[in-house]
């Protein structure tokens, strides 16, 4: 089976699948062994491209393929996930009540810190900008005269 960039296309596939295929592939690329595992360290949608690109024949063996697999994955996955939110709402609710008061704080102090910074980094900047204005356009003239005066060397 070749994969055409057309072909995706014409089959509906999203923008960012039909330009990650574009980046792993250019225009087009065998359904190879090597080229399915490229596709898939890219991070090529299998799923999709079996229901869309594939005949029923080839589907079905897909399926028979990878239903064994997808089977092993959400047996794994299903107390993994109940582990994790098991641990995970208790640590946000934790975080949450510690982030109240802290960011209340900050609020507190960091009103008047920014306005201390601005009284002073006000006048800090306006005398860099007086005395690095100048400074630049000197520069700058010396610059290109050194520049005229390179390029009249010869060899």
């Amino acid at each position: 089976m070749i994969i055409t960039l057309e072909l995706l296309k014409s089959k509906g596939a999203c923008k960012e699948q039909v330009a990650l295929f574009e980046e792993t592939f250019g225009k087009s690329a065998h359904a190879t062994k090597a080229n399915c595992l490229k596709a898939f360290e890219a991070g090529l949608d299998f799923s999709w491209a079996a229901k869309h690109l594939l005949n029923s024949t080839q589907e079905a063996e897909y399926k028979r393929v990878n239903g064994p697999a997808w089977a092993e994955y959400k047996r794994v996955e299903g107390p993994a996930l109940a582990e994790y939110k098991r641990v995970e709402g208790p640590a946000l609710a934790e975080y949450k009540r510690v982030k109240g008061p802290a960011l209340a704080e900050y609020n507190r102090v960091n009103g008047p810190a920014w306005a201390e910074y601005k009284r002073v980094e006000g006048p800090a900047l306006a005398e860099y900008e007086r005395v690095e204005g100048p400074a630049l356009a000197e520069y700058k003239r010396v610059e290109g005269l050194a520049f005229y005066s390179a390029s009249k060397i010869k060899g």
